[in-house]
């Protein structure tokens, strides 16, 4: 199983254990080829206006995980960095940094 489904399939995992229905979706990724390190953002959709309290720091600490993977061209081990860095609540987006909620203008 790609690293990407893992931690997206964990995302929405947390989220039903705190009562939200949501789905975890692609928003944008990257790479450095110098370090290998590759970096992949998620967007959370819910239909909820607001988060349970204890959700955010938890889906935070589940943001700081780094996955070991293998780069699909080269074939050498890369570093992925997978985190939920934007949300849409309730028709309403938000930046997620450090377990809180930036509204976007």
């Amino acid at each position: 199983m790609k690293p990407e489904t893992k931690f997206r399939r964990a995302v929405v995992k947390l989220a039903k254990s705190f009562g939200i229905e949501a789905a975890c979706e692609d928003y944008m990724g990257g790479l450095d080829s110098r370090t290998r390190k590759a970096w992949k953002t998620f967007i959370l959709k819910s239909d909820k206006a607001e988060l349970p309290q204890g959700f955010a720091p938890a889906l935070e600490q589940l943001n700081n995980e780094t996955f070991e993977g293998i780069h699909a061209m080269t074939g050498l081990p890369c570093r992925i960095e997978m985190a939920v860095r934007v949300m849409k609540l309730d028709g309403r987006y938000f930046n997620f940094k450090d377990a809180t909620l930036i509204p976007r203008s």
